[in-house]
């Protein structure tokens, strides 16, 4: 399921329904059974995908930009998508020059 969410990282529209036809299940059923096995429902989880994802990205250096990091992941507000960040990490977003 990681890897049909990773093939899209970068689709904006990428989101439940697309998650489950994916996977070839039907939406409740994805539902269901993702909630029962990680706890996210299917938003979260893809949610939750982007921002590792993300983070890889700015740690290892990978994106010279948040605007890079944030179309990378299917963002398409810089603000939006390091309000996200900063809740799922407890710091805001910044590139690793290194």
């Amino acid at each position: 399921m990681e890897q049909a969410v990773h093939h899209h990282l970068a689709t904006p529209a990428f989101g439940a329904e697309a998650l489950a036809a994916a996977v070839f299940v039907s939406p409740r059923h994805l539902r269901r059974k993702l909630k029962a096995v990680t706890g996210y429902t299917p938003l979260a989880f893809i949610r939750h995908c982007k921002m590792r994802q993300a983070y890889h990205l700015l740690t290892q250096g990978k994106v010279h930009t948040l605007t890079e990091a944030t179309e990378a992941i299917g963002f398409t507000n810089v603000t939006h998508f390091a309000r996200l960040y900063e809740e799922a990490f407890g710091v805001a977003p910044v590139v690793d020059r290194g």
